[in-house]
């Protein structure tokens, strides 16, 4: 099963670029920058990456995106994201990146484009394809999600914009108030694909489908929370992107075994496979297929069937889909 694992080409659909870092880069990036990361060494600061709660994980994030400051080291840390994926057989990703956190960190809109499309080029170097997804921190002002959809659609855009996301923390933060951004956003040509359904229940998942249309939904595990919402994802096509280690670490669920994963899909529900952080929660796609196998019991057959749903709900042409899939059912046949 590990050589199968390991051999299957792989699309992943839910990654933060942000939240990809390994430590040693982010160390290794605090010192150059002097940022103060509250380590003094690279295991220092792996030890400190502890989640209590959702909000300490957004601490952690934001503090991760500090090291970044110009747009040599977003080209670096996409490069080594890449580099990575490509030891993985992942073939197509799309990728969150988070620009209003780069902004606050002095960098405009041109530089956080070119640090993107020089990684994105050495990405296609690796035979991967990488796409962007811009997210909104549903915590800040809706302003910003305004300037957000303005970036990615205007001149300065990275290469490879396909969606827009909504992030942060949802207690306290429903979908809703974001449909003006999102209605913008879709007008121009971006799909939706919003967090929902993570740390708060079935109508977050509800107003993101409502209010905002969601293409896919970020996470979704708390759907199961109410019959209807999962007929609405049912009957609508709309896949939940789960994330198992990620929904562990952040007390979405208490242990892996806890997990909802076989629920969602007895329940009629697309679902693919991701691993969200894998910097900060220190997993790869791999490890997490092979969590699916090892916890929830998942044959080499249902993985399959995962990557074949990922392929057929990316933001591609329907032709280049079919050619994902091919190569997945190519690879089977072997």
């Amino acid at each position: 099963m590990h050589e199968f694992i390991a051999g299957l080409p792989k699309v992943e659909l839910h990654r933060h670029l942000e939240g990809s870092i390994r430590p040693a880069t982010v160390f290794t990036l605090a010192q150059e920058h002097g940022v103060d990361v509250g380590a003094d060494s690279v295991d220092e600061l792996a030890e400190s990456y502890v989640f209590g709660d959702f909000p300490s994980f957004v601490e952690l994030f934001i503090k991760t995106t500090k090291v970044l400051r110009r747009s040599e080291d977003l080209e670096l840390i996409v490069t080594e994201m890449a580099r990575e994926m490509a030891g993985e057989n992942i073939r197509y990703a799309e990728i969150f990146f988070s620009p209003v956190w780069h902004q606050m960190n002095g960098m405009t809109e041109r530089s956080i484009a070119a640090g993107m499309n020089a990684g994105r080029s050495a990405a296609a170097g690796f035979g991967i394809e990488l796409a962007w997804i811009v997210d909104n921190s549903r915590h800040l002002e809706v302003t910003t999600g305004f300037e957000a959809v303005d970036f990615v659609t205007g001149p300065n855009a990275p290469d490879g914009m396909v969606a827009v996301g909504l992030g942060g923390p949802e207690v306290g933060f429903p979908p809703e108030p974001w449909r003006p951004v999102f209605d913008k956003a879709r007008a121009a040509g971006l799909e939706s694909i919003p967090h929902a359904g993570e740390t708060v229940g079935a109508d977050s998942v509800r107003g993101a489908i409502t209010a905002l249309g969601a293409k896919r939904i970020g996470h979704g595990v708390r759907c199961l929370e109410d019959p209807e919402v999962v007929s609405m994802l049912v009957d609508r096509g709309i896949p939940v992107d789960v994330s198992l280690t990620s929904n562990r670490l952040l007390g979405v669920v208490q242990t892996d075994e806890d997990h909802p994963l076989i629920e969602l899909v007895a329940a009629g529900l697309q679902v693919t496979l991701n691993t969200d952080d894998p910097g900060l929660f220190r997993t790869t796609l791999t490890r997490e297929l092979a969590l699916a196998v090892a916890v929830h019991g998942l044959t080499a057959e249902n993985l399959v069937d995962h990557m074949r749903v990922a392929a057929r709900n990316t933001c591609l042409p329907v032709e280049r889909q079919r050619s994902l899939v091919e190569e997945i059912d190519a690879y089977t046949a072997r």
